[in-house]
């Protein structure tokens, strides 16, 4: 009996790789089958025989052709792209609220003023290549700048490409027209590091209240919603903070980046940090366990970062600095940047600021990463001259010779401004 042809758009169906005996034999070797469900997503499984195969491919061909689990039924004429997208994004119940509000403004600043209006089965592959040209120049006429690739690349491969994907699913179309195009690369951000003096400016400008946050990200790495999820209970004995939770700024409380609920991780406390901690938790009257920036309208709640966000702008404008686009992350970045500049090890630096992973930090600060050429040649010319008789010279010269010099009259210097006296007979 003559095995059942596939329909165009159920998928494929083969034997598996293992199967040694050929698509035509009558062997006991499983099937293996492939197709796109409702969504667009590529599906398999595997068969015991053909025609269960058969079956399960053309049930669910089926439910495609019927509509079953789509997000609109594709008769009569096809919705145009402004209407289908926002019909999307209202499906997407998983999305977060501000991912939601994101993908809409992305589309109806870049996607609708050109494609809105034209219907979703009639949007070709050329003209996604037009728009993407398009954001990418740059018109002086006009005063159009060109957009940002990272802003190009999210419009078209997790905005446009999934809603096309779902206008497959909802057979309105047989193909994606955000497949295959070459998109630039996103250039590595490089965000401003604020210096010493400017962090303790700014710590001093910003409203009093704010002022410990500034040091709680500065000084100890902390994240903005780490600082305002804090309260007095971070503080634990040897000098070192328990950060275990965060507010969200959805207004709720959630886990730490990249943890589970009561995990939490240790940073050091440092003096002026500590002396910042005690002072704002005297001046604000907090209570035991209370938060260190409570809202004043929702007791038991942190205070919206908003609210911080005003006050740090403010300040930055008061101190000429707002040219500099200073934001709460920029001060975790400059406590990064410092410590492994100081000298800190990457691994312990990615365990401070609470990374997935050691590559996730390399991959943001190994340019600061200093090669210490000079230690490691003097770290070279210690275990070469272990051995060596005293009075022998690399090559005639002793090779650190004059460094060691000035670094014993750069000493005497210093000891001499502090009022004691000592010359390099007796220092030597």
């Amino acid at each position: 009996m003559a095995r059942k042809k596939l329909i165009r758009g159920m998928g494929s169906l083969k034997k598996v790789d293992s199967c040694k005996h050929g698509e035509d034999a009558r062997c006991k070797c499983k099937w293996l089958g492939r197709w796109y469900d409702a969504a667009g997503e590529p599906t398999k499984l595997t068969f015991d025989d053909y025609d269960a195969g058969f079956e399960h491919l053309f049930q669910e061909y089926t439910k495609k052709r019927q509509g079953v689990g789509r997000m609109s039924k594709a008769k009569g004429k096809a919705p145009l792209l402004e209407v289908y997208a926002i019909e999307w994004l209202a499906s997407m119940r998983d999305l977060e609220p501000a991912s939601r509000r994101n993908y809409k403004s992305i589309l109806e600043t870049h996607a609708f003023p050109r494609l809105g209006k034209v219907p979703v089965n009639r949007i070709n592959k050329d003209q996604i290549a037009d728009l993407i040209d398009y954001l990418y120049s740059e018109d002086p006429e006009t005063g159009k700048d060109p957009v940002y690739e990272g802003t190009v690349k999210n419009l078209i491969m997790y905005v446009l490409r999934p809603i096309f994907r779902q206008a497959q699913a909802d057979v309105w179309r047989s193909d994606n027209p955000c497949d295959g195009h070459r998109l630039r690369d996103v250039p590595d951000a490089e965000r401003y590091v604020p210096t010493p003096a400017e962090i303790h400016d700014i710590a001093h400008t910003i409203k009093p209240m704010w002022r410990l946050a500034i040091y709680l990200m500065a000084g100890c790495g902390l994240r903005e919603g780490e600082f305002l999820g804090a309260s007095t209970d971070i503080r634990k004995k040897d000098n070192r903070l328990w950060i275990y939770r965060q507010w969200h700024h959805e207004g709720r409380w959630a886990p730490l980046k990249y943890c589970k609920a009561k995990e939490g991780r240790w940073v050091p406390l440092d003096p002026i940090v500590a002396a910042e901690l005690e002072r704002h938790i005297a001046d604000y009257a907090i209570p035991e366990g209370g938060l260190l920036f409570p809202s004043l309208k929702k007791p038991g709640q942190a205070v919206n970062n908003s609210v911080f966000n005003r006050a740090l702008k403010e300040a930055c404008i008061r101190l000429g600095l707002d040219d500099k686009d200073i934001t709460a992350h920029n001060f975790r970045h400059a406590f990064a940047s410092h410590v492994i500049d100081a000298g800190v090890p990457l691994p312990d630096v990615s365990r401070m600021l609470g990374h997935k992973s050691y590559e996730t930090t390399f991959k943001t600060y190994y340019k600061m990463v200093d090669p210490s050429w000079e230690r490691i040649q003097r770290n070279v010319n210690t275990y070469l001259s272990t051995g060596i008789p005293v009075d022998a010279t690399l090559g005639g010269v002793d090779a650190f010779a004059e460094d060691k010099q000035a670094e014993v009259t750069d000493l005497l210097a210093k000891l001499k401004a502090l009022g004691v006296t000592v010359t390099l007979e007796q220092a030597a």
